[in-house]
């Protein structure tokens, strides 16, 4: 037993970094000794397989755990605490994106990287983070007089050290996915929710108020950090090697498209938090996080999938065109049906997940929810760019759509929380979506007819479950709970039987269902 339990404990940590090359057997000098990725296609597809599936399990404990905590916490603590911490969380956010200065997916896409190089990125990186928290801890002062909120210096004084754990933390993580070991990266995922969830309900249970929120973020951060470096069995050494250039510039595109993507996704709280205080802004902030959380997890689990696997496919343009589609539609099968119900049942949805204070919520899930089912293709678009080596491309057409995002904000924050879902739901469908697919596809194996073609057969299913529940909704008059219960199963349930109705839907859930069959026979 002792014995099984130390292979099962090895194979889960994996193999020391700077002892034994990836690939390899012999060992290497560790300043000289490169990272090769895997391209064998059987042993690609053993990993993408069993990473998807492991991912999605691990993903899917996680989305429900995150998603019950805060829906406990939203019992525990009162709207305007969120609506403080939903203050800071814009400018701690912006601050992020430079934490890792891009170099996770610099990482992942290069196909060869030597240790001396990655020592030098994390070098780069923990200066870059420490600077990075001196520099919030000086805005506190002013998001205070920004806000009219005495109480924020504290806390973001305290909130710093989120960014230099995040940068610590950085280079391991960017490790164990340009490796594709996705067991390591689930566990991490779990058990520093965990810890968050223990530390946040426990500090709001004895009266810590907002604190709560703070220490729940402190909690993950640093289970994250530490679990990574234990997994990833790598040690940084003091060297400086120039061929990191090329990827501190691969790098800057994508931390200059995240800043996009930031004012794109916080903007709207900034001039919420600022013109209409903290509980509108409060009753918005847990709107958008019920909406967009599970959206956001389920998509960075592909993400984490798709962008390594992609980046040693993107040679042979069948296998990669046909790995982007399948990998696309699971999640949209994932996601639009949830989100349908949270279009058509939104009382049912806030009454029984938030409770009656947060009834004045009702009117603005629906349009967010709206905008969000067109999410996953807009955010599928990275895969390419960065699987391409495109991120320049991304940064120019991904700031069009950002901009226009951002004029939607102002557009309808007259008319409020409402307005400003509104707006944004509907730039979302009619220039974001439509811009930034036409730009990805451009180039490369992936064409505009072929995401458009693939989508078909979930939007077909999407309509047909939409009379459906109207429908349904409208003859049985039954409580708020069991209300939206009966509305997934309904539509969950409708989109899988549709699928086999439509053309390529029978592909589809096919595809879907390999999945499971292949893990059985799969190895990690």
């Amino acid at each position: 037993m002792r014995v099984w339990r130390l292979r099962v404990f090895a194979w889960v940590r994996g193999p020391r970094d700077d002892v034994v090359l990836e690939g390899s057997c012999v060992p290497p000098n560790v300043d000289e000794g490169t990272l090769d990725v895997e391209t064998e296609p059987a042993a690609l597809k053993r990993r993408s397989v069993h990473g998807a599936a492991v991912s999605l399990i691990g993903q899917g404990f996680r989305v429900l755990l995150q998603f019950g905590v805060q829906l406990y916490m939203a019992h525990l603590i009162s709207p305007s605490a969120f609506g403080l911490v939903a203050m800071i969380a814009p400018v701690l956010r912006f601050v992020q994106l430079f934490n890792t200065m891009g170099l996770l997916e610099a990482v992942i896409q290069r196909q060869s990287i030597t240790h001396r190089e990655l020592s030098s990125l994390f070098w780069v990186n923990l200066t870059g983070s420490v600077l990075l928290a001196l520099v919030f801890a000086a805005l506190a002062p002013l998001a205070a007089w920004l806000y009219g909120e005495p109480r924020l210096p504290e806390v973001m004084l305290t909130m710093c050290i989120i960014l230099v754990v995040g940068g610590l933390s950085a280079q391991p993580m960017a490790l164990l996915n340009r490796k594709m070991r996705f067991l390591p990266l689930t566990l991490i995922d779990i058990i520093s929710t965990l810890s968050a969830a223990v530390v946040g309900i426990g500090m709001a249970t004895l009266g810590f108020g907002y604190w709560a929120l703070v220490g729940m973020q402190l909690a993950n951060s640093i289970t994250l950090c530490i679990l990574a470096w234990f997994f990833a069995r790598w040690r940084p050494s003091p060297h400086w090697e120039p061929g990191i250039v090329p990827l501190l510039g691969f790098g800057g595109h994508i931390t200059a498209f995240g800043v996009l993507g930031f004012f794109s996704e916080s903007f709207d709280r900034v001039l919420l938090g600022v013109a209409t205080g903290s509980l509108a802004l409060g009753l918005y902030d847990r709107s958008a996080t019920l909406v967009l959380m599970p959206l956001v997890l389920v998509m960075a689990t592909f993400t984490r999938v798709a962008v390594p696997l992609l980046s040693r496919l993107v040679d042979m343009a069948e296998r990669y065109r046909r790995t982007y589609l399948r990998v696309l539609q699971t999640t949209l099968l994932l996601t639009a049906p949830g989100l349908l119900c949270v279009i058509l049942v939104p009382d049912s949805v806030i009454l029984t997940l938030l409770g009656h204070d947060w009834i004045g919520a009702v009117p603005i899930i629906r349009p967010l929810a709206m905008g969000a089912l067109v999410q996953p293709i807009i955010a599928s678009t990275t895969w390419l760019f960065v699987s391409q080596d495109r991120a320049d491309q991304q940064l120019l057409w991904g700031s069009i759509g950002v901009a226009a995002i951002a004029a939607s904000f102002v557009a309808g924050l007259p008319w409020g929380p409402v307005g400003v879902a509104t707006s944004w739901a509907t730039c979302s469908w009619l220039v974001q979506a439509p811009l930034i697919l036409w730009a990805s596809t451009r180039r490369g194996p992936v064409r505009i007819h072929d995401v458009l073609k693939a989508c078909a057969p979930v939007a077909a299913a999407a309509a047909f479950t939409s009379v459906l529940l109207l429908f349904v909704r409208a003859r049985i008059d039954i409580d708020t709970t069991g209300e939206l219960i009966f509305a997934l199963l309904l539509s969950y349930g409708t989109h899988a039987v549709m699928l086999t109705m439509v053309p390529g839907g029978k592909h589809f859930l096919r595809d879907a269902l390999a999945l499971r069959s292949t893990l059985s026979g799969a190895s990690p």
